[in-house]
């Protein structure tokens, strides 16, 4: 009896990434096995170290396996209207995001599928990556208040967790359901941060829809750390926080998100021995932290009270005196 494929569409945002290009592909398509397909959707934004040609070779090499959207080149403003073209593209039953310059573990989504299947109120699986140095494993990706979240498996708490501070929790370590992923728009064309952004997205329309996610603690795709990476320009992550910040996250929320948003950039100056940024950002730092602000105040306090006192024992010594005279004038 002939078997139906379930089938996964794996969406992939190129620009100038000829040097990873190669293995990220290679890595989604190798998890096709016999009871899953998979099809790869690529655009490209414009690139011109020859990332295009290299695209093209795949598609013509595995024509109803790729898909390759050759653009202009039109900068980090267009990633998320790019994702949501290739999302209202996707043929699959899931779908799953790859960064050109990172890769798939081996048998990626074995483990989600397995629990999906079964179980259709689930709409979304995350799980975990690992991060890659020159070629050299390091820690994991999602940081412990992020993954109590996940396991907690409860769209709400993911969600105070996604929008009282920083996040680190990447797309490409989910698998979604098509039909949840067409059933909202998944990614805000007006803003560039397109993981904090589409997971706050999704946790509203999860709950919207009365379905659920789950969390798989697997190591499901590896994040290459490189100079070129879009969140190692300052400027740039700047701009996408605040917009974000602005958007999406309540006021009570803001002083702390720019105390961890100066703080990141405090400790990458320090490593890279910017001594000059360093003492901008930790001065930016002590300015938006609402414990040091509370530690400023209460030393500040301090100081003013002590400096009362050195004026006042004058005071008290002349009030002294004056109520000896009168007491031993008393007598």
């Amino acid at each position: 009896m002939a078997i139906n494929k379930i089938k996964i569409s794996v969406l992939i945002l190129s620009y100038n990434h000829a040097e990873f290009i190669i293995d990220a592909i290679n890595s989604a398509l190798n998890q096709e096995s016999s009871d899953c397909a998979i099809e790869v959707l690529v655009v490209d934004d414009g690139s011109t170290d020859g990332s295009d040609n290299l695209l093209m070779n795949f598609k013509n090499k595995f024509p109803n396996k790729i898909n390759v959207f050759l653009n202009p080149h039109q900068g980090i403003t267009h990633i998320a209207k790019n994702f949501n073209f290739l999302v209202g593209k996707a043929s699959g039953d899931f779908i799953s995001f790859l960064s050109a310059d990172d890769k798939f573990c081996v048998k990626r989504f074995e483990t989600q599928i397995d629990v999906m299947i079964p179980n259709p109120s689930i709409d979304v699986s995350y799980a975990d990556g690992i991060n890659c140095y020159d070629g050299k494993l390091g820690s994991r990706v999602t940081p412990f208040g992020i993954k109590k979240a996940l396991k907690s498996g409860a769209p709400k708490n993911l969600l105070d967790e996604l929008t009282t501070g920083i996040p680190s929790l990447f797309i490409q370590s989910i698998l979604a359901r098509s039909s949840f992923l067409k059933s909202f728009v998944p990614f805000d064309e007006e803003l560039i941060a397109d993981d904090w952004v589409f997971n706050i997205r999704a946790c509203r329309q999860l709950i919207k829809r009365n379905t659920q996610f789950n969390y798989v603690d697997d190591v499901v795709f590896i994040r290459n750390i490189h100079k070129n990476n879009t969140s190692s320009n300052h400027i740039e992550q700047r701009r996408r926080v605040l917009e974000v910040m602005h958007r999406y996250i309540d006021n009570r929320y803001h002083k702390k998100i720019q105390a961890q948003l100066s703080l990141q950039f405090l400790i990458y100056a320090i490593k890279n021995r910017k001594v000059m940024h360093a003492i901008r950002y930790g001065l930016q730092h002590v300015q938006h932290d609402p414990l040091l602000i509370s530690m400023r105040c209460y030393i500040q306090n301090k100081l003013c009270l002590y400096i009362r006192n050195r004026a006042s024992p004058e005071k008290s010594s002349s009030t002294g005196d004056i109520k000896s005279q009168s007491h031993w004038k008393g007598r």
